[in-house]
C-alpha cells in the first residue's frame, strides 16, 4: 500500500498537460485530493495555473495537501506565483458535511469550471458484520462513494450550469470492483454466499 501522501508520479514540466495562458483562470473542485490520482491531478492542475478547491474529509488533510502541493509546484515553477489552492472540509460519509461544503462553496461565488468526483474508499470484503455506517445510517462505502457524491453533484449542479465557459463534471472510478485487477486485490472476493435452501 502507498503512504497516504504518495501520489502517482514526480511532478515535472512535461507532466503538466493542461496549462492556462496568461490571464486565464479556471476553477476546479476535486474530492479525495489528499492521496492517489486526486492528489496527482490537483498538483498537475495547480502547476498548470488552475485554481483548485481541495475538498478532503477533514480540513486538516486539505491544509496538509495544500502545503505539499505548494512546495512541489514551487520547486517546479522556480519561485513564480503560488497556485491558488483552497482547502475545504467535505466528508462524503456525512450528508450534513456535504451540504455545508456546498453552501460554503456557493457562497464564495466562484464559477465552477470542473467538478471532479474522485474520493472513494473500499472496505475489506473480509470485514466482519456489522458493516460500518455513515452518520445517516447508510453502509459506509455506498454512502461515501455514491450517495455523498450524488448529493454534492446535485447541490452544485445549478452553479455548474451557470458557467458560460462549458463546465464539466468528471467522475473517477477504480478497479476495486474487479477482483482480477490489481486494484481489486483488497481482500477476499465478494460472493452471494451459499444459495442452498
Amino acid at each position: 500500500a502507498l503512504p497516504e501522501d504518495a501520489h502517482a508520479a514526480e511532478l515535472t514540466d512535461k507532466s503538466i498537460k493542461y496549462k492556462l495562458g496568461p490571464g486565464e483562470t479556471r476553477n476546479v473542485v476535486i474530492t479525495g485530493c489528499n492521496s492517489g490520482i486526486g492528489r496527482d491531478a490537483a498538483a498537475k492542475l495547480a502547476a498548470g495555473g488552475y485554481n483548485v478547491v481541495l475538498a478532503c474529509r477533514t480540513l486538516e488533510k486539505a491544509e496538509e495537501t495544500k502545503k505539499g502541493i505548494e512546495e512541489e509546484v514551487g520547486r517546479l515553477r522556480n519561485g513564480q506565483a503560488k497556485p491558488l489552492l483552497t482547502p475545504m472540509e467535505c466528508d462524503l460519509s456525512s450528508l450534513a458535511s456535504v451540504r455545508s461544503f456546498a453552501d460554503k462553496l456557493i457562497s464564495m461565488r466562484i464559477p465552477i469550471d470542473v467538478l471532479v468526483l474522485n474520493a472513494g474508499l473500499s472496505l475489506s470484503t473480509g470485514a466482519k458484520p456489522p458493516p460500518p455506517r455513515t452518520a445517516e445510517g447508510f453502509e459506509l462505502t455506498v454512502g461515501t462513494n455514491h450517495l455523498g457524491h450524488f448529493l454534492l453533484c446535485n447541490l452544485l449542479l445549478n452553479e455548474i450550469s451557470k458557467n458560460q465557459r462549458g463546465a464539466r463534471i468528471v467522475v473517477t472510478a477504480s478497479q476495486v470492483h474487479d477482483p482480477d485487477s490489481p486494484g481489486g486485490n483488497v481482500g477476499s472476493r465478494a460472493t452471494l454466499g451459499s444459495m442452498a435452501g
